[in-house]
């Protein structure tokens, strides 16, 4: 069987042809939120206190949304002078934690001793974006000094959601 080759103007049709299926599948996929991007969940972080003793509200804070990869956790309210939160550990499951402190990156240790002198204060948890492998949900468990609401102080996400 011979076949006949194609001829320029045939080879350009072909060429336009996948371009604007290419397209056209593209500008489907991101109306349709297939291919968007990651987002970011903040949480502003309030103190109650009680003479001596102090909680945080929001917590637990659970996390359902598959496109958010990230939380942060602000800490820049007035409430929060004195109670800043830390990660003890970070899970396998989570990324990175970073620690802000007037929009610079600090660790952990410079975290508490500069957080009442910031007036932003952050704490930025990001979690994989595919880990489905991993388990169901992925817990961050935070710490504070001397707090009512230790164990309830943690971030979950739902990673196969």
């Amino acid at each position: 069987m011979k076949t006949t080759p194609l001829t320029p103007a045939a080879k350009i049709a072909t060429i336009v042809c996948c371009v604007v299926g290419g397209v056209a599948i593209l500008a489907v996929g991101l109306w349709l939120g297939w291919l968007s991007k990651t987002s970011v969940e903040t949480l502003n972080v309030l103190v109650s206190s009680s003479g001596t003793q102090y909680s945080y509200q929001n917590f637990p804070m659970r996390v359902s949304d598959k496109k958010i990869t990230t939380v942060v956790l602000t800490q820049s309210d007035a409430t929060n002078d004195g109670h800043p939160l830390t990660v003890a550990t970070i899970p396998p499951c989570a990324n990175m934690i970073t620690y802000r402190l007037d929009n610079v990156v600090v660790d952990a240790d410079e975290y508490l001793q500069g957080f009442d002198a910031a007036s932003q204060r952050t704490l930025r948890i990001e979690f994989p974006s595919n880990v489905k492998h991993r388990g169901d949900t992925c817990t961050v468990n935070l710490q504070c000094d001397a707090c009512v609401n230790a164990d309830a102080l943690y971030v979950t996400k739902n990673i196969t959601s």
